[in-house]
């Protein structure tokens, strides 16, 4: 039994696996990879109403010159007819918006096909938009402006009501 395990040691005989083994610069692994693994993913949370969210994602691609075609809380982004002419890759970008809360949601960028730059591009442009203040937050006024009132307020109460007591009472 051991004569029929042995493989001859010839230097003219080499398996695919050898040879395989032998070759560092040689990778196979994306013939064994699935095909979700080249799908890229990113999550991004917004602190911003649903939308809001899907006015900015709009406000994103029309910063890179592409398309959107929006379906319920799905957005399907494309090329932009110049871009499209110039460039003969497809891009392939998808963005799902979910509502956690009413004024926090989740955004879920796909690319399933396409340049990687345009994808990164679109993912820094949208993250960037989405950490902008928005247009609500800015009509409050600052912790800063509300304690610079308030120190105001107190200091004008005292020279009304001469010296306080710090106890919050007066003694008489």
């Amino acid at each position: 039994m051991d004569a029929e395990r042995t493989v001859p040691t010839s230097s003219n005989f080499i398996n695919a696996f050898q040879l395989i083994a032998m070759n560092n610069d040689l990778d196979l692994s994306g013939l064994f990879e699935e095909e979700d693994d080249n799908i890229q993913k990113t999550k991004l949370g917004s602190k911003n109403t649903i939308s809001d969210t899907f006015k900015k994602i709009e406000a994103a691609a029309n910063d890179l010159s592409l398309s959107i075609q929006r379906q319920n809380n799905k957005i399907k982004i494309h090329p932009g007819r110049s871009f499209a002419r110039c460039s003969r890759s497809h891009s392939n970008l998808s963005a799902e918006v979910i509502e956690v809360a009413p004024a926090h949601c989740v955004v879920e960028i796909c690319k399933s096909a396409g340049e990687l730059s345009v994808y990164k591009e679109f993912c820094k442009s949208l993250s960037s938009l989405l950490t902008e203040k928005s247009s609500i937050a800015s009509v409050a006024p600052d912790a800063a402006d509300l304690s610079d009132e308030s120190q105001e307020t107190a200091s004008s109460e005292e020279e009304v009501n001469g010296s306080k007591d710090p106890r919050g009472y007066s003694s008489s």
